[in-house]
């Protein structure tokens, strides 16, 4: 997921629908309370920067951060790896990508190549 449209290939944008009310809706924590914020997901698309290439990338306006769903990624064939330093990311037995885990117990990307 991300906030940033500019990240989605030009022409991948496809709608978004739950198959009722025609949108999908998530719960995000943030803020200094963690108070949680409904956001819509509007639409999703393909990602392909230096260090990701990534399917199936939803645009959620208000979004701060870009996000990588470890279910996501298991749906389409990867094995994620977590530990104590960092994210290992496999896809049939061939690194795909490696995160690093930070003070503030997040896994950050390095890079991510999985299309």
């Amino acid at each position: 997921m991300t906030g940033n449209q500019s990240l989605l290939l030009t022409g991948s944008y496809m709608p978004v629908h739950d198959g009722n009310d025609g949108a999908e809706v998530i719960v995000v924590s943030r803020g200094t309370n963690g108070e949680a914020v409904p956001l819509q997901v509007h639409s999703g698309g393909s990602v392909r920067t230096e260090s990701v290439t990534l399917d199936d990338v939803w645009y959620v306006p208000g979004l701060d951060s870009n996000l990588v769903s470890t279910g996501q990624l298991a749906r389409q064939g990867c094995a994620v790896n977590l530990g104590p330093g960092g994210c290992r990311i496999t896809s049939g037995g061939a690194l795909v990508g490696t995160a690093r885990f930070t003070e503030a117990c997040q896994f950050e990307l390095d890079y991510l190549k999985v299309a």
